[in-house]
């Protein structure tokens, strides 16, 4: 009884699959103007409290460490916004042009390159969660 009372509540709060891709398109504009009008605060509401990987060959940082990074503008802020007049690597790459993106529904993940196929690509990472809102888990240059 217990077990079809759980199955059954988790069946009601499940995410409508047809709503990933619009909500993806959502968070991906959300993420973009967040860096390009310089507010932090948006762009951490957006990250995932599990962490963000930063770079191909970077591990994840913690979202207790970004928050303080964000707050102080420092490190990881500063790669992201302008810090003391000068405009992080990563910054820069936040600019329009063409994008690609692959999402995963299965496995409620996807990639988003922004400036595909030229020499400033930036690749964003996303999961989908039980709240059926789309988390920013990773950036990077390719």
């Amino acid at each position: 009884m217990i077990a079809t009372i759980l199955l059954m509540s988790l069946a009601a709060t499940a995410c409508p699959p047809a709503q990933m891709g619009p909500s993806l398109n959502q968070a991906v504009g959300q993420t973009l103007t967040s860096v390009r009008s310089g507010n932090g605060n948006a762009l951490l509401a957006q990250m995932s409290h599990d962490g963000v990987a930063f770079g191909g060959q970077g591990g994840i940082v913690p979202y207790a460490f970004l928050a303080d990074q964000f707050s102080r503008k420092r490190d990881h802020y500063c790669d992201l916004f302008v810090c003391q007049g000068r405009v992080g690597h990563l910054n820069a790459l936040f600019s329009g042009g063409p994008m690609d993106n692959s999402l995963d529904a299965a496995h409620a993940r996807a990639h988003v390159v922004l400036n595909a196929r030229t020499p400033k690509a930036l690749d964003l990472g996303y999961a989908y969660t039980t709240q059926c809102k789309w988390e920013l888990t990773s950036i990077g240059a390719l």
